[in-house]
Formats: C-alpha cells, structure tokens, sequence
C-alpha cells in the first residue's frame, strides 16, 4: 500500500533539521503549502547517514549533490509540500488567526553530528509578532544564525495567518497610481493649449477696444472786427 504524499513529507520534514550540522537556506509558508530552497551538510559517518535526504531521493524536493569537504556530504533541497505535512511533522501548528512554529532542541541536533552552522530564514503570510531569543525579525521574516543557542534552546515563532494587503494587490495598486497620474498628465496637456488660447483672445480684445478717430485740426477762430474779415469795400 503506497505511503500517501503528505506522511512521507511529514517525516522527511521530521528528519532534516536532524540530519544535518549545517543549514542555510529559506522556508516559505504559504497559504495552503510549504516551500523550501535548502542547502546541507553533514559527516559522511553516523547515524545521520541513513537519514540524510541527501542520501536518498524522498520524492517530494529536487535533490542537487553539491561539492563537499572529505568526510562530509552536501546538496541543495528545493520543493514544495502540502502546509499540512508541516503539520503532521509537529513542526508547524496553525490556529485560527495565527501560525506556530517550533523546533525544540532535541529535534535540531545529534550528539554524534551536532549542529554547527545555521542562517535560515523562515518567511511567513503575515507579521512575526514573537520569536525566541536570538532571532531576526523583519516583518514577515524571521531569521535565525545562531547555532550554539539554536542548539540548546530550539526555534519558535508566532505569526500572523494573513497579510494585511493581499500580494496580488500590490502591482495591481501600483498600476492604478501609474494609470491614474497618466490620465490626468494627458488630460492637463490636452487642456493647456486650449486655457493659452483662450487666454490669448481674451488679451487681445481688451488691448484692440474702439478705435477713436483721428482729430481733426481745429479752424481758425474768426475774428470779432469786422474789418479784419469784411472784403475791401
């Protein structure tokens, strides 16, 4: 009887965090699944062999063999799982407005392969609002790079289960700020000459008014005496 999807990534996500003393890379919790672009490595010796997903294709991520130092092994893991595998590994509960996540101590390293090197960056929908001593906090992100605390206290985190601006409303809202600065330049410039134009006509029937006619020269105020205008007689 096949092993259904989600049990097998329940337990491989169950596994990793044990199978390695050396971890980077990032997890994205989504909605309704759980991404992961990770990079790993540990002794070619011990226990954790027989467990490592870079021994084995688990069939849920995209295994890439990386080059390694002697004695160690190493590969990138990239893929994505159903959010309730996290679940199902107890690594990720969800509430109702909120996600959980906790990695206690004894599921982040073995005495025989102890955890060495850690920079993991766990990406959530909404705001981080606590996350254990020793993290980065960036919003939605919180990220860990201490190993020796990591590995004696655990991970825990606390988000929110929503973002307070959908994704997809982000570029969408964008392109309704560019259109709506767009339409109104072209309606500006389509306006400005008319406004010059009308200002133009207005200047020039103010300055042509009526024109006065010319004044004519006056004619020579006729004497009073007589004798200065009568004819000789």
């Amino acid at each position: 009887m096949p092993v259904p999807r989600t049990v097998r990534a329940a337990v491989v996500l169950a596994l990793l965090p044990l199978a390695a003393c050396s971890v980077q890379g990032d997890i994205v919790v989504g909605d309704d699944a759980l991404s992961l672009d990770l990079t790993i490595s540990h002794a070619t010796s011990g226990d954790a062999v027989g467990d490592s997903p870079c021994s084995s294709m688990n069939g849920e991520w995209v295994m890439t063999p990386l080059p390694s130092p002697p004695g160690t092994i190493a590969c990138s893991l990239e893929g994505e799982v159903p959010l309730v595998a996290a679940t199902g590994a107890g690594l990720l509960l969800q509430g109702r407005d909120h996600l959980f996540l906790r990695w206690p101590p004894s599921a982040l390293s073995r005495e025989d392969d102890p955890l060495e090197a850690l920079d993991v960056s766990v990406h959530f929908p909404g705001a981080v609002v606590a996350a254990s001593d020793g993290a980065w906090v960036y919003g939605s992100t919180v990220r860990w790079t201490d190993a020796d605390r990591v590995r004696t206290e655990g991970v825990s985190a606390t988000a929110s289960r929503y973002s307070p601006i959908p994704r997809w409303a982000l570029p969408a809202g964008l392109g309704v700020v560019w259109g709506a600065a767009a339409v109104g330049g072209l309606t500006w410039l389509r306006r400005r000459p008319v406004a010059l134009r009308n200002a133009g006509d207005a200047v020039g029937e103010a300055s042509a008014g009526t024109v006065a006619a010319p004044e004519s020269p006056e004619s020579p105020a006729e004497p009073e005496d007589p004798r200065v205008w009568a004819p000789d007689a």
